[in-house]
């Protein structure tokens, strides 16, 4: 089972690392052909800022879910710094991650709202403006499970400090 837990993991990783790098090159490009385009004055490009718009916002959204799921985000560790290895560090940590997934809940339920009942389309390129709000529910959703994990793993952590000792055998040697 954890074999499989791992696989689905790298592939989660490979999945979210592809996405994010397609939208940087998209986004290089783009951006690279319309400093070449106004320098060399071969045409306009009025579809320019909704093509940047979807790129970056699947960059942005979806780089940041393999960031949460490799746990290399930004965070403020003072206080778990402070208290590891002590019962109150632990305590923060499952703290921390439920709050977490309070927000990642939000986020992800609001994000699919917005989603939706979105019914806008771009100016130029008449195309939905929901599949570049799509990428809010989808990283949340990811970000969420992870989430979870992490919490399950930091709970199993806590809760060893209540188990008993194993007790050696009266017919060991």
């Amino acid at each position: 089972m954890i074999n499989i837990l791992k696989r689905i993991d790298t592939t989660v990783g490979y999945i979210l690392r592809t996405i994010a790098v397609l939208a940087f090159v998209g986004l290089f490009v783009v951006l690279a052909w319309n400093i070449l385009s106004r320098w060399f004055a071969f045409g306009s490009m009025l579809w320019f800022e909704e093509v940047v718009s979807l790129c970056f916002a699947y960059l942005v959204f979806v780089a940041a879910a393999e960031i949460w799921r490799i746990k290399d985000h930004f965070k403020i560790s003072w206080i778990e710094e402070k208290l590891q290895g002590k019962l109150g560090g632990e305590v923060v940590r499952v703290i921390i991650d439920a709050l977490a997934i309070v927000f990642l809940a939000y986020l992800t339920w609001y994000g699919w709202g917005l989603t939706t009942h979105s019914r806008e389309m771009t100016p130029r390129l008449k195309f939905p403006k929901r599949w570049m709000y799509f990428s809010i529910p989808f990283s949340g959703l990811i970000m969420f499970v992870y989430a979870i994990r992490d919490l399950v793993r930091d709970i199993g952590t806590f809760a060893k400090r209540f188990r008993p000792a194993a007790t050696q055998s009266p017919n060991a040697p």
